[in-house]
């Protein structure tokens, strides 16, 4: 039952973010628990059965277990999301106009449809519009043909319609890497074919200077996140 259960949540949140073809709040930074709808449909899930006992794993940036959190499943799971914030999200005192990060190496970049969960992570530090550079290797190019091949949808204009038609987990991630390549300029230093992501918004460039001719970084504001797969920045005070 595992997997129907993950592909409804990703589902549900497509349906309740995308408003004609753009993305609400909802959509889009990671560590948002607080009026974020697929964790209150999950909690309600969850408390339709009765004495409930979760047991919640955290593991730290190198795979070892931190912590073990037992008991009620919502207080269980929400001291969880705690001690994973002090593990893994950094205050910032402001966005930037660009961040320059990394996946981490191998395996986390892989592919594009693994690589790109970096950008998940460190879009919170970016201002609107604002500048991202990731370095990724993708030796396997943009990634498996469930994700991948959704490219075709997006250049004949059919995506939203067909992912509202034949949802899938791969798809929904593909889409929303569409929709970030619109709100920020986003550049890659990696093997992947420059043509492959063109469509996506996305340039790839296999040449750093003349990435970082195209990206104009000179004069901006930048964080630099070696290991943008462990991170999440958040502006201090900030409300989502």
């Amino acid at each position: 039952m595992a997997y129907p259960l993950y592909n409804y949540s990703h589902c549900y949140l497509f349906y309740f973010v995308v408003r004609k073809g753009k993305f609400t709040k909802f959509g889009r930074e990671n560590g948002v628990l607080a009026g974020n709808p697929l964790h209150e449909d999950m909690c309600e899930a969850a408390s339709l059965v009765n004495n409930l006992f979760m047991v919640n794993l955290v593991m730290n940036a190198d795979m070892k277990l931190s912590y073990i959190f037992s008991g009620h499943y919502l207080t269980s799971w929400e001291r969880a999301c705690t001690a994973v914030d002090d593990i893994y999200r950094v205050d910032i005192p402001c966005r930037a106009d660009a961040v320059v990060t990394s996946c981490g190496g191998f395996p986390k970049d892989i592919s594009l449809y693994q690589g790109t969960k970096t950008i998940d992570n460190v879009e919170s530090a970016l201002k609107p519009g604002g500048t991202l550079v990731l370095m990724i290797e993708a030796p396997e190019g943009g990634g498996p043909a469930e994700y991948f091949d959704w490219s075709k949808n997006l250049q004949d204009g059919s995506i939203e319609q067909r992912l509202r038609e034949a949802f899938t987990v791969a798809g929904y991630i593909f889409f929303l890497n569409c929709e970030q390549a619109q709100r920020y300029r986003i550049f890659m230093y990696s093997s992947i074919d420059p043509q492959t992501v063109a469509p996506m918004g996305i340039h790839a460039f296999s040449d750093m200077d003349a990435l970082l001719k195209a990206a104009e970084l000179d004069g901006k504001s930048t964080y630099i996140i070696p290991n943008g797969s462990t991170v999440i920045p958040r502006v201090k005070g900030e409300t989502l």
